[in-house]
């Protein structure tokens, strides 16, 4: 069974990659059908929690956008970068770093030096967008960063030790790209400039995003800032515990967490609607919303497949890891696997494994750490070959 499983799981991932969109999501629920059709597997149940997490965290940031906040955050980056200069240089991508932990989302830094005529705008560029790229895997608010600690949760790892190991790890690199940056020759950056501003981005193309018509408040919008990092400070610092039950301030609250990260994002969301007097019809025009859709439909093919497949050979992987001799096709297809899955499905479906196979907090950390970084050089090649159909997890 494991050898026609997993090889059907790697057919469909081929022909969706090929295909783009949400032929990865149809064609992993028509595996799963086709093996319990003729019973190969036994299917695991569907990941109710799962999705409705992914969905509640699409909303989220889709009223993020609906509201204007990434429009602030640019505007405020922006303004920094003009009255400051060159003395920024340093320091906006640690704060672009700080930003996108607070909202969960890295997709508004992408266009920011391009809109300020300076001659060393791909100097911050790159420092800024890998910046972002690293703090979105730690980030409380995003979906990569809810679901490690969920994960770390179930399997009573220490979470906060974790997360700190990364924190440092993400922001030494992007100090030390930062100071690359000033020194790597001009023609370099010429040759990689015309690579990077050959890849259209949706996320702040004419048709697509909010026109930011109204004059930016930023005492308000500071206020929304600043809640925002008050929840990702709370959900970073809270004591998670196996039974599924948070502590704070040594008060118990009997919550599950998978359902207290969905009440802390849909509340949020439902705040900042009222506030701004946002129509439910806004929230679902955005971008995000209609990008996420996609993600949604994938999420849901991908990890039901997946957690069948891992469900009914879980015994032979774990033999597999613990093994000194590791046959070189169980290498082929956990790099392919690696390389094509998206970034927080690989934190859902891998690492419990990895976890119970004795994995230590700083090997996990790096890896963690490796996998976002192999992830965005793969989002850069994807999106230089199909722009217009790649998910920005």
């Amino acid at each position: 069974m494991f050898t026609i499983g997993w090889s059907l799981f790697v057919l469909m991932l081929m022909v969706g990659i090929y295909l783009q969109g949400v032929s990865i999501g149809l064609l992993s629920g028509l595996g799963l059908m086709l093996l319990t059709f003729f019973k190969l597997v036994q299917p695991t149940s569907p990941p109710n929690e799962l999705i409705i997490l992914q969905s509640a965290w699409m909303i989220f940031i889709a009223t993020l956008e609906a509201v204007f906040v990434f429009d602030f955050l640019q505007d405020l980056i922006k303004k920094i970068l003009v009255r400051r200069g060159s003395y920024a240089y340093f320091f906006v991508p640690l704060l672009s770093y700080f930003l996108t932990l607070c909202t969960g989302d890295r997709n508004w830094v992408c266009t920011i030096p391009t809109k300020i005529a300076t001659k060393n705008s791909l100097r911050l560029r790159i420092p800024m967008a890998i910046a972002a790229h690293m703090a979105v895997c730690i980030s409380p608010l995003s979906i990569s960063g809810m679901l490690l600690l969920w994960v770390m949760a179930k399997n009573k790892f220490p979470t906060l030790q974790l997360i700190s190991i990364m924190g440092g790890m993400t922001l030494s690199l992007t100090g030390m790209l930062s100071i690359v940056m000033h020194v790597v020759p001009e023609q370099f950056l010429v040759t990689l400039e015309h690579l990077l501003t050959k890849q259209p981005s949706l996320y702040h193309s004419k048709e697509n995003i909010c026109p930011t018509s109204k004059k930016i408040n930023y005492t308000t919008y500071s206020v929304v800032l600043l809640l925002l990092s008050l929840l990702s400070l709370v959900l970073l610092t809270t004591e998670w515990h196996s039974t599924h039950t948070i502590s704070v301030m040594d008060r118990i609250m009997s919550v599950r967490l998978p359902m207290f990260f969905i009440l802390m994002l849909l509340s949020t969301a439902a705040i900042l609607m009222l506030y701004f007097n946002i129509k439910p019809a806004s929230i679902m025009q955005s971008h995000r919303f209609k990008w996420h859709i996609q993600d949604f439909f994938i999420f849901l093919g991908l990890t039901w497949f997946a957690e069948t497949l891992i469900s009914n050979d879980k015994v032979y992987l774990i033999q597999q890891f613990s093994s000194i001799s590791i046959h070189p096709l169980f290498y082929i297809f956990l790099g392919f696997y690696i390389l094509t899955i998206p970034f927080p499905l690989i934190i859902w479906l891998l690492f419990p494994l990895l976890i119970e196979h004795g994995i230590s907090v700083l090997s996990l950390a790096l890896f963690l750490v490796l996998l976002q970084v192999c992830s965005g050089l793969i989002c850069l090649v994807m999106k230089k070959l199909h722009p217009m159909n790649v998910s920005d997890y």
